[in-house]
């Protein structure tokens, strides 16, 4: 902890200048992360002098003594921390810039992974789920727009007469950063081309499978209707044949009578 105080300590000339400013923001994020391990360690510490003052307690004031040393090497080291980060005045300010210039990359990153996903749907649910989803991307891209605008409008300011090394950087940065915002825009219309091309077959193959049922079961109903047609002719053909039998029957009796009467009025009286 004594180290990490000479650290903070030796920051003091850093912070003047952007240059000053990228070297104070290296060393402290480093210093915050060592930090953060160092306040889990003096946790376990005073759990295990606790436990030992408990067990041992002759000893119990040595330990504590111990103990109250290292609690205060700790929050010495804090308060130097605490001390140099609201010393740094713009320095801070410029601190914050580059950490959400980190942050708004690394999303932006992400984000256009997603958006060249090269997915595509293989039904009509599917394609919905996906427009969806590439939606919502676009949502996102739309919130984050202020975010965008603002860490260029302020990038501008901060690299603005500079000319140093640190600062050059920062604007190819910055000029990196708004190719890919561009990029990104680009992307997300032509994914979204895809995907709605693709919704579209998807809907023309489920209307197409509907289409096809509905003629299946039209053929599958007209293929009766003839058997049904030929059974009716057939009736009325056998109605035909019978009227006919009939007829002929008639006339025939009607002949035979005709025959009977000639050869009754044919006899001698």
């Amino acid at each position: 902890m004594r180290e990490k105080t000479k650290v903070i300590e030796s920051t003091q000339g850093l912070g003047n200048d952007l240059a000053g400013v990228l070297a104070l923001q290296r060393k402290l994020a480093g210093t915050e992360r060592d930090l953060e391990a160092i306040a889990a360690r003096v946790g376990e510490l005073t759990r295990e002098a606790n436990a030992l003052a408990a067990g041992h307690p002759a000893q119990a004031a040595a330990i504590n003594a111990r103990l109250r040393e290292v609690q205060t090497g700790w929050e010495d080291l804090r308060a130097t921390m605490r001390r140099r980060e609201e010393s740094l005045g713009e320095a801070r300010r410029l601190q914050d810039f580059l950490r959400s210039l980190d942050d708004f990359q690394a999303w932006l990153g992400r984000t256009q992974t997603a958006v060249a996903s090269e997915e595509g749907p293989a039904t009509l649910p599917e394609a919905e789920a996906l427009l969806a989803q590439h939606a919502a991307l676009r949502g996102e891209v739309e919130r984050a727009q202020s975010e965008y605008s603002r860490l260029r409008a302020l990038g501008e300011e901060v690299t603005r007469d500079q000319a140093d090394p640190q600062c050059l950087f920062l604007r190819q940065r910055l000029e990196a950063l708004g190719t890919g915002w561009e990029e990104l825009g680009r992307m997300w219309e032509s994914r979204q081309g895809r995907l709605a091309q693709a919704h579209g077959f998807q809907g023309f193959l489920r209307d197409a499978r509907q289409a096809e049922g509905v003629l299946s079961s039209q053929v599958k109903v007209q293929g009766k209707v003839p058997s049904r047609r030929k059974s009716k002719v057939g009736t009325r053909g056998n109605v035909k044949e019978q009227d006919g039998q009939e007829g002929h029957a008639s006339k025939m009796g009607q002949r035979s009578g005709s025959h009977l009467k000639f050869q009754h009025f044919g006899r001698p009286k």
